[in-house]
């Protein structure tokens, strides 16, 4: 016999749920479609935020680019795919004809165990992220190269452990049971960016000396939101004591709960508040990007960048949310509420506090094969290039991953004047695991217009989809 208590899974998971609604790189249709590659491979307004250094580098020999509102929306989780969703959570079909409908299926061991396998690590990944570029502008002047640009940011991670889908799968076992919730974290924001950034290729010093360019971009930042986890530790165990004279009656259960959190928060009290207040932050900092780009020759461009290096100190609404303590409970309905208050810990109101911007390393090499006119004449096309780049991210905060990703991508033009580029790409690692990308647009010569998906896979295998994005942007050149 089981004791199936759902009521336990309601108290905790919504309480971590409804927090929920409390990176440059998606703004570019044409760095998003080559698998998110840009260290090295990224031009003028594409390479805003990501690496200072190549805006020295013409985009398509045009001194002045401008761009409009691209906008770049991510959200996927390796939680539960359409697939497995299908199998186990649309019902049965009965009956044929008129007669035919659809009844609730009841889960068996092995239908948990699958569903149990989009936790391999222990914790799941989910992810959000909805980025906007208000306004953009880069040029190109003799060996310098200038950028501005005003961005919007929301992003939200959310890691839940398999100990929230086992509660809710089983319940209350009739033999005792353990449920970890140690790990989970949820961390959103919305900023707001003003970015200044410029960048010089170094003139000739010495005979044979490959071209170099460095960047430097400034960032002023604006905080609209933040819920931040530090740590997240804590359980619920239950102990199930039989009748000593007969094993299938249980005299009674004792519940063993522990839990130990810090959380940050700093937001208004609700969507209106909000509204009133679009240009009156609850925090504000100051972020730098660094870059260097590295011409080997013709064929090989080397990039490296370090960007979104400073903190956001968040002075207006800001909280502290802390929990820990431990207990035992015999009546969980006389006693429920201090589960869930313990859970739920307290809110302090604090003066403020800091937080890390989203600081990442970037890598890349890029591959210019138009430069071999052999490769020209086989691939009918007047420009093509390959691009790779590391990844790695120095903390955890929304929009960000200490998960290293790696990335390769082609961005291809025909020749002939047909407007048509295409480019794909394939990424590795990071919150979002593997992903195939590609992006077309139209090309002409004084405009753009672009767009890219990361979820090309969708298109291959919907039902093993587990992301959905896309990037689509407007520019125009002078």
């Amino acid at each position: 016999m089981k004791i199936v208590n759902l009521k336990i899974f309601i108290l905790v998971f919504l309480f971590v749920a409804t927090n929920l609604f409390s990176g440059n790189e998606r703004f570019s249709p044409r760095n998003t479609g080559m698998g998110r590659t840009f260290a090295a491979s990224s031009r003028g307004l594409d390479a805003l935020g990501l690496n200072p250094a190549n805006l020295v580098l013409a985009d398509r020999n045009n001194n002045i680019t401008f761009h409009f509102m691209p906008i770049g929306f991510d959200a996927g989780s390796d939680f539960l795919d359409f697939t497995l969703y299908r199998r186990h959570f649309t019902g049965t079909d009965t009956g044929t004809g008129s007669n035919k409908r659809i009844i609730p299926k009841t889960l068996t061991p092995e239908d948990k165990k699958d569903i149990l396998t989009v936790f391999p690590s222990g914790i799941s990944n989910t992810q959000m992220s909805i980025d906007v570029a208000w306004f953009g502008i880069a040029s190109q002047i003799n060996e310098w190269g200038y950028g501005i640009t005003v961005t919007e940011h929301i992003n939200t991670n959310f890691d839940l452990t398999k100990g929230y889908l086992r509660l809710a799968l089983d319940g209350l076992e009739e033999d005792g049971s353990d449920y970890d919730f140690s790990g989970t974290a949820v961390r959103a924001s919305w900023l707001r960016m003003y970015n200044t950034s410029i960048a010089y290729r170094i003139p000739e010093l010495f005979k044979n000396q490959p071209e170099i360019a460095i960047g430097l971009g400034v960032k002023y930042v604006q905080g609209f939101s933040y819920f931040g986890t530090q740590n997240y530790d804590g359980y619920i165990r239950d102990v199930v004591y039989k009748n000593p004279t007969d094993k299938t009656k249980i005299d009674s259960l004792k519940i063993l709960a522990k839990v130990d959190f810090l959380q940050y928060k700093s937001a208004y009290s609700d969507l209106n508040q909000l509204q009133n207040n679009l240009t009156k932050p609850l925090g504000s900092g100051f972020g730098f990007d660094f870059g260097i780009n590295v011409k080997i020759n013709p064929k090989l461009r080397l990039g490296f960048s370090a960007i979104n290096i400073g903190s956001i100190n968040w002075t207006k609404n800001a909280q502290i949310l802390t929990g820990k303590g431990e207990l035992e409970i015999s009546d969980l309905i006389r006693h429920g509420s201090d589960l869930r208050n313990a859970f739920k810990g307290e809110t302090i109101d604090t003066t403020s506090f800091t937080t890390k911007l989203p600081s990442q390393l970037h890598f890349g090499v890029e591959f210019d094969a138009d430069a071999f006119k052999f490769m020209r004449d086989k691939f009918w096309g007047e420009d093509l290039k390959f691009a790779a780049d590391v990844h790695l991210g120095f903390n955890n905060e929304p929009g960000n991953s200490t998960f290293p990703r790696i990335s390769f991508g082609l961005d291809y033009r025909p020749k002939y004047y047909i407007p048509i580029p295409i480019r794909m790409g394939m990424s590795f690692g990071g919150r979002e695991g593997f992903a195939y990308s590609f992006g077309t647009g139209v090309s002409m010569e004084q405009w753009d217009l672009d767009f890219s998906t990361e979820t090309l896979v969708a298109l291959l295998s919907p039902k093993a989809t587990r992301a959905v994005n896309f990037t689509i942007g407007y520019r125009v050149r002078l």
